[in-house]
This record gives structure tokens, C-alpha cells and sequence, in this order.
């Protein structure tokens, strides 16, 4: 007799108490909010696909990696947890496959929780596929997140201009439907034909045609790369080890749909062909076309827009977009339409971008765009004129206009004045394209503000912004010498919109103060509670997702909260006399997280001489960025305020910084950093006294400013 004794328990009959044994691994799914039968029948779907190639051969590494920082002050962290849902898929070959399919899946279809549920349905038994597309769809968003610094998006414009340049050589004409979307149905057909030729002897699947070939063909290449044939007009592109997926690309004449058809070898079967279903809709870009990793996302973003009508992205377009780039901020000045809108700093943009404003532009440029250092153009006419000749060039023997004269819609020195309104299929092709150059110009602007880390990655929202933005609205009213809103509120919401989409509701705008998809980012005052002019304003890209108690979080938020009161008194004057001192500065400070449904709550408070007051944090952070430094003068920082300008003022504290009336409130928060940055208030015109006297300040700022914070 067999000295091992097997344990043996009939799982059909455990009872809840039962499955205490599992804690461990259920609290793992649990935290990541997702179903653990759903885990498993994706793993299983995932043994159908056997992947190979250099994205393969990351994925174990990349959903198992747990690297995180931390924010202190506020007791979060950003990053990844160790051991989370995604990392158990990286122990088998079926978890590995899926959470790349799930990755390389974003381009082709916009729904893939119905495709899993229709690959399950052909693929595995009734017994295991029991999820419902929503659990499903849950499973594919974790691990493709996970996933995200392969760049799916960027490989996608790769390969695409990579076609491009094919057919260019060829002289044939290219097709314009390399990036059309087919139907949730064609999606499963065509990777049930996949995984059949991988999986049976002597099959093999012909995929041909041009209709959405440039997403399959990314997708073939990403998974199975030793298992394919690549043709373009007979001419091959790329060729793996097993010829068993064929991806034929036919001229642009051939308008039929695209082909998926199951061949044995010698036999072709009697199966009758499949055609691939094109899915109906408004524009040529899916609303989210994937991740793209923060080196050159914009460059193959461009791609992968003009692509899709025609047109490859030169880099001289590329050069010609960073020459008018580089001298937007110190021109952008504009000026807060609206009563809460915090204006920018009198000498415009530039003023944000920290002491050394040109080589942070440089080198961003260079980054995001993929180019060389450029000279940088003499003003901003010459730069829009070069701008305008590259546009021209590149598009003059593709597309043509089709406004009409009366309309005139794609000249491009009105700018981009219809940018406010949704695209729509019937306008004028060449306005849609130049539409897509001003969009760049305005992704570029924001990313100026931001600094991003090791494998972080934007996301891939399909260009989905319709109004005009901060770049598009100055260049469109610099010829008519039109007023725009450009206010610290819209830089602030344009960044947090790179890492995730927000809904664009005045509260939760102002409101955010972190987003977190694949990537993460943040304002770098919530590290040092502080105002930092010499790196001036800057939020961090970081890989990883927010987290709060082992749980990932899509966003951290502040809710509105009552303004602080005015002051209706000064604060202690000692003989009398105001000189900067910090009795106004808070006694303590109290940061606190609580989680909710949808988000997590920030909660700040301050108190002060017995009293606490909350504040909206991020609406103190907003108001900081439209901060002046008041200009230097020869006397003495401690100089104290001259008797005939103290009748005007009112010495104020974090509490209540403002003054009653029409007085000018002295905040005193000398030497403390974190005070001057709580002092903030939006909408509410602020200098800061650093490099003067406060009589000198005090003249700076009589009639033009409301609040001095005491540096």
C-alpha cells in the first residue's frame, strides 16, 4: 500500500464557511473587483492562442512587476501591487495569452468583453464559459492595463506606416481602410481561425483583403510573429518560422471585404469563406485606440491619425509642429473669461514652466515627437508659415478641399475655428486632417507640464476632444485679436486628461486631483505640500495604478467644500507695526483619504487659534499656478509697511486669507512654504513677496491685486 494519503473533498458541496480556505486568493480577486470564475475562463480561452515573439516573452515579467512610490503626506501610494489579480495569469501559458490578446485586442474591437464571450461560446465547453460579458470585459481591462507599457498603440502606427511605405514603394495607390473597426462578430471569427490553424496539424488560416487589415496585422505580429506571413501585393513583408497565419494585403482596388479563410495544406476546404463585417461609425480612429508609451506617443499618434487618411506623418511635419510649439508659451498670455476662472501670470505661460523654460520645452519636444534638436524659428508667423507650406506639401496630392469657396473652412490661416464643434463624416476631408495637426499641438502643450517615469504610458483616447484647446484657441484668435479663456482651471484639466478621460463637469475638473488608468498622474505639489517657482508647474507620470489598502483606485478627488471666510479684523500687530512675520501660518494640518464608490475622497483641513477650516485642495493648487513673484527691489525683506499705506491693508491668516471690502489682505506666512501654498484662493489675483520690501509689493499690487502672501 501507497504510504501517501491523498486528500479528497467533493468541491460541489462546500458551503460558504467552506471556502475560507481559499481567502488568500479570493482576496486577491476580490481587491481588484474581479470575478474569479471570469479569471478562469479567461485562462482557459487564453490555452487556445499559443503566443510566441519578443512581446511574449515580456508579459510574465511585466504582469508580475509590483514596483510603487509613495505620496507621504497623503498615505497613498502609486504603483503596483505585489501578487494582484494580473499577476496570477503570468503562471500559466493560457493567463500569459490572454492578457496580450486582451492588450493586442484594444485596436480591432472596441468591445472585446462580447468577443471573449463569443470565443468562449466556440472555444470551450458549456461546463467552463459561464461569465457574463461584463465579468469578462472586467478581466480584459485589468490585464491590459497591466500590459500597457508594450505600447500596443504604438506598434499599431508602426506597422500601419510601415504598409504605407510598402505600397508607396510599389507605386500602388494605399488603401484608406487599414484602420476601419470590424464588427464584435468578425472579431471572433477571426480569432477562432487563428487559434484553429495554431492548433491543428496541416491548417492554416488566409487572411485577405485591406478593410481593418492594419489592426489585424499589428495583432498577428504582436502574438504570433514566428507563425506568420506578411504580403503586400505578393510582396513579402515579413516571414516567420511557420508560414500558418497568412496576412495578404491586396491593392486598394479591390473593394471587397476582407477574407478569413481555414486551408489545409494541399486542399482547400469547402468552408465558405468569411467576410469581415465592417462596423458603421462617425470617424476613421477608434475612441480608444490602445496605450501609447510616453516615448514618441505623440509622433505615433500623429501616425496613426493621418494614416488613416492616406497620409504618412514626415518628420518634417513633426519639426514644423515643435517650431510652433516652442513659442506658444511666451506668447500665450490670454486672460479668465469667467468669474471663477484663475487667470495665468501676467508674463504669460512660460512663467509655469519652471527657471529654464527652453530646455524643458527642447527636450519634451524631442521626446514626444521623435526629432532631432531643431533651431528654434524666429517668431511665431515664420514658424505658422512653415508650419502651413509642410501641411501643404504633404497633402496637396492626396486630399483636397471640399468646403467650397463660400465656405472657406481649410484655410489655415483662420486657424482652427470650427474645432468647437463635433467632426462629423460628411465635412470636408482635408479640415479633418488639419483638424488632427491642431489637436497635436494641444496634446504637445499640456505634456510640457508633465514629467513621466519608467514604462509609463498615455492613454489612447482616439483623439476624443472636439472643442478647441489651450494651443488651437491661441493661434486661431491671434489673427483676430479676440479674447479667450485661458486659465489655470483648463491647464489643469487638459493634463489630467493624458493619463484617463474625465467628464468635464465644472466640480469634477476642478475637483481632481489624480487620474489613474495603466499610468498614473498627479500634481508634484501633492509631494511637497508647497509652492516650487524654480521648477514651476509640474505633475508626474508614473506607472502604476492608485492604491488604498491593497485596492486600486481610478482617481483621487476633493469635493467642494464652504469658501473660507473673510477676515474681519487684522491679526495681531505687535506696537502696531506690520512687518512680515508668520502669525498667520497654521498651527496644524490634517490630510485624510476615504474611499468611495467611484473614487477617493481627499479631505484637508486646517486649524488655527482654536479653529478648523476645510479646504478644497485642489482649487488651492489650481490658484497657486496663477501666482505672481513680486519684482525685486534694493531694500530689506523685513522692512516694515510705512504708516500711510497701512489705512488700505488687513493682516490675514491661512484661515481666512481675504479681506473685507476693498482692502489688500497681508497673508503672514513668512518662511513657511506649505502655509503661502494653503493661502491660495481661486479666482482671487495674488502676489507673493519673496525679493522686495512690502512697501514695494504693496505698490505692485495696489489696484491689481486682491492678496500678499509673505514669502
Amino acid at each position: 500500500m501507497s504510504s501517501e494519503i491523498n486528500l479528497q473533498a467533493d468541491v460541489g458541496q462546500l458551503t460558504l464557511q467552506g471556502l475560507s480556505a481559499f481567502n488568500t486568493l479570493l482576496a486577491t480577486l476580490t481587491a481588484d473587483d474581479v470575478n474569479p470564475m471570469a479569471m478562469i475562463q479567461m485562462e482557459n480561452l487564453g490555452a487556445a492562442f499559443p503566443i510566441n515573439g519578443k512581446y511574449a516573452a515580456k508579459v510574465p515579467d511585466m504582469l508580475q512587476r509590483c514596483s510603487s512610490s509613495r505620496l507621504d503626506r497623503l498615505g497613498l501610494v502609486v504603483g503596483w501591487r505585489k501578487g494582484d489579480a494580473a499577476s496570477l495569469m503570468a503562471k500559466s501559458a493560457g493567463g500569459q495569452a490572454i492578457a496580450l490578446l486582451a492588450t493586442a485586442l484594444m485596436g480591432i474591437s472596441g468591445d472585446r468583453g462580447d468577443v471573449f464571450f463569443g470565443l468562449s461560446r466556440k472555444l470551450l465547453p458549456a461546463s467552463i464559459a459561464l461569465s457574463s460579458i461584463s465579468q469578462l470585459e472586467d478581466v480584459a481591462r485589468l490585464l491590459s492595463k497591466k500590459l500597457a507599457p508594450l505600447g500596443s498603440g504604438n506598434l499599431v502606427a508602426e506597422q500601419v506606416s510601415l504598409i504605407h511605405d510598402v505600397y508607396t514603394q510599389l507605386q500602388k495607390p494605399v488603401p484608406t481602410d487599414l484602420l476601419e473597426v470590424m464588427s464584435t462578430e468578425s472579431a471572433v471569427d477571426l480569432l477562432y481561425a487563428v487559434s484553429r490553424a495554431l492548433r491543428e496539424d496541416g491548417a492554416l488560416v488566409r487572411i485577405s483583403g485591406t478593410q481593418a487589415m492594419g489592426y489585424i496585422y499589428s495583432l498577428v505580429t504582436m502574438m504570433f510573429p514566428h507563425d506568420c506571413l506578411v504580403t503586400v501585393d505578393n510582396f513579402v513583408v515579413f516571414e516567420g518560422e511557420n508560414r500558418k497565419v497568412l496576412v495578404e494585403f491586396e491593392t486598394a482596388s479591390a473593394e471587397r471585404p476582407t477574407e478569413i479563410k481555414i486551408e489545409t495544406i494541399l486542399r482547400i476546404s469547402h468552408a465558405v469563406p468569411l467576410p469581415i463585417v465592417i462596423e458603421p461609425r462617425e470617424r476613421k480612429v477608434l475612441e480608444c485606440a490602445g496605450h501609447f508609451t510616453w516615448e514618441g506617443f505623440l509622433a505615433d499618434q500623429l501616425q496613426l491619425n493621418l494614416l488613416d487618411h492616406g497620409i504618412k506623418c514626415t518628420e518634417e511635419l513633426r519639426v514644423a509642429i515643435a517650431g510652433v510649439l516652442v513659442l506658444i508659451p511666451a506668447e500665450l498670455k490670454g486672460m479668465a473669461m469667467f468669474p471663477e476662472s484663475h487667470p495665468l501670470p501676467r508674463s504669460g505661460l512660460v512663467s509655469l514652466l519652471g527657471d529654464h523654460p527652453n530646455y524643458r520645452i527642447s527636450q519634451v519636444c524631442q521626446t514626444i515627437l521623435r526629432i532631432p534638436p531643431t533651431e528654434r524659428p524666429q517668431n511665431i508667423e515664420e514658424a505658422l508659415a512653415q508650419l502651413m507650406h509642410v501641411f501643404q506639401s504633404d497633402t496637396k496630392s492626396r486630399v483636397s478641399c471640399s468646403c467650397g469657396l463660400i465656405l472657406n473652412k481649410c484655410n489655415p490661416l483662420q486657424g482652427w475655428p470650427d474645432l468647437r464643434y463635433r467632426d462629423k463624416e460628411e465635412d470636408c476631408r482635408l479640415r479633418h486632417i488639419w483638424n488632427i495637426v491642431g489637436r497635436a499641438l494641444d496634446k504637445a502643450l499640456v505634456a510640457l507640464f508633465v514629467e513621466a517615469g519608467i514604462n509609463a504610458t498615455v492613454w489612447g483616447n482616439g483623439w476624443k476632444w472636439y472643442g478647441t484647446r489651450l494651443a488651437t484657441q491661441f493661434l486661431t484668435y491671434k489673427y483676430s485679436q479676440d479674447t479667450f479663456d485661458a486659465s489655470c482651471q483648463k491647464i489643469h484639466s487638459e493634463i489630467m486628461s493624458l493619463a484617463g478621460y474625465i467628464s468635464e463637469t465644472k466640480d469634477r475638473v476642478i475637483g481632481q486631483l489624480a487620474c489613474s488608468d495603466s499610468s498614473t498622474i498627479y500634481s508634484g505639489v501633492l509631494r511637497t505640500m508647497s509652492i516650487t517657482p524654480d521648477r514651476g508647474v509640474l505633475y508626474y507620470l508614473v506607472d502604476g495604478r492608485l492604491q488604498l489598502n491593497g485596492r486600486y483606485h481610478s482617481s483621487l478627488r476633493t469635493l467642494p467644500v464652504p469658501e473660507r471666510p473673510k477676515a474681519t479684523r487684522s491679526l495681531y500687530m505687535h506696537k502696531g507695526v506690520v512687518k512680515p512675520s508668520s502669525f498667520g501660518e497654521h498651527l496644524d494640518l490634517l490630510l485624510t483619504v476615504h474611499e468611495r464608490s467611484a473614487f477617493l475622497e481627499l479631505t484637508c483641513a486646517v486649524r488655527f487659534s482654536g479653529n478648523t477650516v476645510r479646504l478644497q485642495l485642489a482649487r488651492v493648487l489650481i490658484a497657486s499656478y496663477g501666482l505672481e513673484e513680486s519684482e525685486p527691489c534694493e531694500h530689506s525683506p523685513t522692512e516694515e509697511l510705512s504708516a500711510d499705506r497701512m489705512e488700505n491693508i488687513m493682516t490675514t491668516s491661512v484661515a481666512a486669507p481675504r479681506a473685507q471690502e476693498k482692502k489688500i489682505a497681508i497673508v503672514q506666512t513668512a518662511g513657511n512654504a506649505t502655509a503661502q501654498l494653503l493661502s491660495c484662493e481661486l479666482a482671487v489675483p495674488t502676489i507673493i513677496q519673496r525679493r522686495s520690501c512690502l512697501n514695494c509689493t504693496y505698490d505692485e499690487a495696489d489696484g491689481k491685486f486682491k492678496m500678499i502672501i509673505v514669502g
